[in-house]
């Protein structure tokens, strides 16, 4: 007879959400110029019937037009969507990441925290949106 293995033991189920940004937040960096010609995830807002729109999230290795043909709809908009290893190469030196009483830490040098989210991903984007405004990017 098996026993239940112990939480820690548990295997942990990967979610998209923890790979790439939310909508919201990938809006705010494509308005701060965040590069949006390349090839990875993408949020794909599509003109259903000409009327309503939904935002998708498709993978790299979709492409939005076939996505939006398949459905007889209309690709109204892209937004990149950076993955969180690649937010992370991003953070200049003098600033670190930790986690802390389950939430996301960034802080500088002089130990002011600057963002945090429950969500590594978001705390990474709400950091380069506070890193552009800022003038550091």
């Amino acid at each position: 007879m098996r026993k239940d293995l112990p939480p820690e033991k548990k295997k942990v189920e990967w979610k998209i959400n923890w790979e790439v940004p939310t909508l919201d937040l990938c809006k705010k960096m494509k308005e701060l110029g965040y590069p949006q010609n390349k090839r990875g995830w993408r949020w794909v807002e599509i003109l259903e019937e000409g009327k309503t729109s939904s935002w998708h999230l498709i993978s790299p290795y979709e492409d939005p037009e076939e996505y939006a043909y398949v459905k007889g709809d209309i690709v109204s908009q892209i937004i990149y969507a950076p993955t969180n290893g690649e937010l992370g190469e991003q953070l200049p030196e003098g600033f670190c990441e930790f986690k802390f009483n389950n939430k996301f830490w960034i802080k500088n040098k002089e130990d002011d925290y600057l963002v945090s989210d429950d969500i590594e991903v978001n705390a990474r984007s709400n950091m380069w949106i506070w890193l552009r405004k800022n003038g550091y990017i």
